[in-house]
């Protein structure tokens, strides 16, 4: 009788052990769905925190800007803006700020990618705008870092609810300026070239 007792209670703890452990793993997966639901930006032509490719810099005769494609915009989204810059520190130190190499804005709010171009041929999305990279022109800048020093260029889209009353050619800083207090959300990805 006793051994019968025993032998019962390991079934059930057993069992027991096994229902929390498929809890926890219906959990997980519960999580993993959040994540997947995040708004994100990334390119089909390189992953985050990876190398940017040789084409979209002034290591070639005629760059191009890179496809940028982005999922689940917050839904309260009128439009988006999109800054690359390099903060690489050296060049913070240098020019006292992120060096701005693309800045496109007034991105309509139904667009969910920007497909690769050149600055002769902008394929932005209509409606799009685009500001002065640092060197004063509006148009992609592609990443011509000095030195040795590998030099990280980060991509971040933001969502915001309206659209900016500027036009192309204006500053970075005026549509930063422009964007306070109507961003939504933001989602972002790196590279890094040398």
């Amino acid at each position: 009788m006793k051994k019968s007792l025993l032998i019962v209670t390991c079934i059930c703890v057993a069992i027991v052990f096994s229902c929390k452990k498929k809890d926890t793993s219906s959990t997980t997966n519960t999580n993993n769905n959040n994540n997947a639901n995040k708004f994100a930006i990334s390119s089909t032509s390189f992953a985050d925190g990876g190398l940017l490719p040789v084409k979209y810099t002034t290591d070639v005769l005629k760059s191009v800007f890179p496809p940028i494609s982005w999922v689940n915009p917050p839904t309260t989204a009128k439009s988006y803006v999109l800054i690359m810059d390099d903060p690489t520190p050296s060049n913070v130190a240098t020019w006292g700020h992120a060096t701005t190499n693309w800045c496109v804005f007034n991105i309509p709010d139904t667009c969910r990618s920007i497909s690769e171009g050149t600055n002769l041929f902008y394929k932005l999305p209509d409606g799009s705008n685009i500001a002065n990279n640092e060197l004063g022109q509006p148009q992609y800048g592609p990443p011509s870092p000095p030195g040795v020093e590998a030099h990280t260029y980060s991509f971040r889209l933001y969502a915001i609810d309206c659209r900016l009353t500027l036009t192309d050619g204006t500053s970075r800083a005026k549509v930063w300026n422009a964007m306070q207090g109507h961003l939504k959300d933001s989602a972002s990805f790196t590279a890094h070239y040398h």
